[in-house]
């Protein structure tokens, strides 16, 4: 039963979110979730769900939760992007929840609505919460799970521990990193030195106990799921396989190098360059430990969710960040509520980070940079933009086989827009394609074929929005 005080301060995010969703309804999909949502969700629409497995040619190792999900409900409510949109709306909502017990265990219960609004226009989260992505349900899982540690509540974990493990690998790696952080939480709070080796024994098998169903759960899939195709994560053949290519030595320190990037990406060195401040201001005679439980829950996170980052080619996505983001956000919360007495000084710090963060979403670099448009709002005039283009295509009689381009824009229609359209734009093939679709949000194209459409080709169709650009080229005739 939720409190009339904690409804009155849910209830304006929970509108928001609502009101958000159906702006955003009639959005296409658009980059990660054309995979992990519309296309696992099509193969278990279509197939009835006959078989639990996806085919190898999209099946991306994950437990495969969510494209059920997002079927079912195409199967009770329609097959729609209204539909899609909104069977993300409880999780949003969910989130919001946690949110307020997070904001009121790690400061007071008057400013965690602060602490909602830090993680709403937090561009990671912001570019996420406007798509049918299945990294809403991670970030839910996540902390619902961290809610049920700190209030102590074990279904709570267990409930939230399993849905972690159930929605990706990643999710998997979560929960054995709140597992682990718990453990050494329990261990400090009744000081190591204290307890013998049979009582730090017993910390880790108790804990463990409620994390088992999600490990049973989790290793069940990945075993059954190595015994029907001989792998786990990806293949050689599969279409990301290029991601998880091994990097050497100089890749490795380039990635650390790109891993600093994504923490201050979009604004969040606003809310970083906050957080070193504070730290800064800890009284140096102070014992109390502040901040550890969010440090030690960040370094855990880090520690687990970090190597595989750094040791593959294409992994720095923004959204794998998201946990351990949300928990640099927490320590920041955290630390100006408890280190800050004077709450003007308080407001101004949070008015800062807030616009930061903010106007995160308003970044957009040069062309030739590559950067995680899922993980800003700067990506919102794609959709319109892109369904002009659509329409000019159409109303010019252009086959669409004849125009190529790259991710996340090839293949039917249909995919993106639940329209019945089977033809679509064609794979990359500048020799051979006619006509070239390009728009600011396409990251896979190199310098060179940048330049080459410039020089050689010829503009047929532009629209712009904001900061944004589609454009329609053709081959000239040599």
């Amino acid at each position: 039963m939720i409190k009339a005080k904690k409804l009155q301060t849910l209830a304006p995010f929970w509108a928001f979110c609502v009101l958000l969703t159906w702006w955003v309804s009639e959005h296409s999909f658009f980059w990660d979730t054309v995979q992990l949502a519309s296309k696992h969700a099509h193969w278990y629409y279509d197939q009835q769900f006959a078989r639990f497995f996806l085919p190898e040619n999209i099946n991306s190792g994950h437990p495969p939760l969510f494209g059920m999900y997002l079927a079912a409900c195409w199967t009770l409510f329609g097959k729609s992007l209204i539909v899609s949109h909104f069977s993300i709306l409880p999780f949003l909502l969910g989130i919001i929840w946690q949110l307020e017990k997070i904001g009121t265990h790690f400061g007071k219960k008057s400013t965690a609505k602060y602490l909602i609004l830090l993680v709403l226009v937090d561009p990671f989260f912001a570019g996420q919460s406007i798509l049918v992505s299945p990294d809403i349900v991670l970030v839910f899982a996540f902390l619902l799970s961290l809610n049920g540690i700190l209030e102590e509540k074990n279904w709570t974990v267990m409930m939230g521990t399993i849905l972690l493990g159930m929605i990706s690998m990643r999710g998997m790696m979560v929960a054995f990193s709140l597992y682990l952080w718990w453990v050494f939480i329990s261990i400090f709070r009744q000081n190591i030195n204290h307890l013998n080796s049979w009582e730090v024994f017993l910390i880790f098998i108790k804990k463990a106990s409620l994390f088992l169903p999600a490990g049973l759960l989790s290793l069940a899939f990945l075993g059954y799921h190595y015994h029907e195709f001989s792998w786990i994560g990806y293949h050689p053949n599969s279409p990301w396989a290029a991601s998880f290519e091994r990097v050497g030595l100089g890749g490795f320190f380039k990635n650390i190098g790109l891993l600093i990037w994504r923490y201050l990406d979009f604004g969040r060195l606003f809310l970083l360059g906050g957080l070193g401040w504070l730290f800064l201001q800890i009284p140096k005679t102070d014992k109390e430990d502040w901040g550890l439980k969010l440090l030690s829950l960040f370094g855990f996170l880090f520690l687990l969710l970090t190597p595989s980052l750094l040791l593959h080619k294409g992994l720095m996505s923004h959204r794998y960040l998201l946990p351990m983001t949300l928990t640099l956000t927490f320590l920041f919360y955290h630390l100006l509520s408890h280190i800050i007495a004077d709450e003007r000084t308080q407001k101004i710090i949070y008015a800062i980070a807030f616009l930061g963060l903010l106007t995160g979403n308003l970044w957009v670099y040069p062309k030739q940079i590559a950067q995680g448009w899922d993980a800003t709002l700067a990506h919102l005039p794609f959709y319109e933009t892109r369904n002009k283009m659509i329409d000019f295509v159409d109303n010019s009689n252009i086959p669409y086989n004849e125009i190529g381009t790259v991710f996340p824009n090839i293949g039917p229609l249909e995919i993106y827009d639940l329209n019945g359209r089977k033809e679509g734009f064609v794979k990359k093939d500048l020799p051979k394609n006619r006509y070239f679709l390009y728009s600011t949000v396409f990251n896979d194209l190199t310098d060179a074929e940048l330049e080459d459409l410039s020089k050689n080709w010829q503009v047929v169709k532009t629209i712009k929005s904001f900061n944004l650009e589609i454009i329609l080229y053709e081959q000239s005739v040599q």
